[in-house]
């Protein structure tokens, strides 16, 4: 019996950009596909609850945002994957409700979150 490859221990395995003394930028392109994008935020995910150590509610947007593409994956990637045998967007869908699960969040929790007001200021300071 032939073992497939699972495509968590494949996102474990994405190189994501080296540390560096500022906060990373990991930008995902518009032209890239949902499922390139998905596969990019899920190792981000997993990069940061696995080797960096952050708490659940530092998680809870990145979990969200898989959430957010998942009806995506399903509408344009649900054919099963060859490497994986598996349909993706539904893949995906299973690792956002397991990995919500473990941190205590429903559904309902990820569509609710809402980034913090006022967190980040852009533009030049008014002439005084």
């Amino acid at each position: 019996s032939q073992t497939s490859r699972r495509p968590t221990s494949d996102l474990r395995q994405l190189k994501i950009a080296p540390r560096q003394k500022t906060r990373p930028h990991y930008a995902i392109s518009s032209r890239q596909s949902d499922l390139k994008s998905d596969r990019l935020l899920a190792a981000y995910y997993l990069e940061m609850k696995d080797n960096e150590g952050w708490e659940p509610a530092r998680l809870q947007p990145l979990l969200a945002g898989l959430l957010e593409l998942a009806p995506w994956l399903e509408q344009w990637h649900n054919e099963i994957d060859p490497a994986y045998g598996e349909r993706m967007g539904t893949y995906y869908r299973g690792f956002v409700n397991e990995e919500a699960r473990a941190l205590g969040f429903t559904l309902d929790d990820l569509r609710a979150w809402k980034p913090a007001a006022g967190t980040i200021k852009r533009g030049r300071k008014p002439k005084s």
